[in-house]
């Protein structure tokens, strides 16, 4: 059970660590959204979203329990 636990923690943390790179500007929140964001706020809501899962994305692992 405890290796199911922490393969869910690693899996989770890379899901969520995938959308950082939309902090890198409008064409890499083109590629993961496939669209383009329609006026500066919804960019700057997408960028505060890749920012967001990333911190969650970076927290999930080192929370993972370590198998025994």
């Amino acid at each position: 059970m405890d290796l199911l636990v922490s393969a869910t923690f690693l899996l989770v943390g890379l899901v969520n660590a995938a959308p950082v790179a939309g902090l890198l500007g409008g064409s890499a929140l083109r590629r993961l959204y496939g669209t383009t964001p329609a006026d500066p706020a919804t960019a700057v809501l997408l960028r505060h979203r890749a920012v967001l899962l990333g911190l969650l994305g970076a927290d999930c692992p080192p929370g993972s329990p370590a198998p025994r």
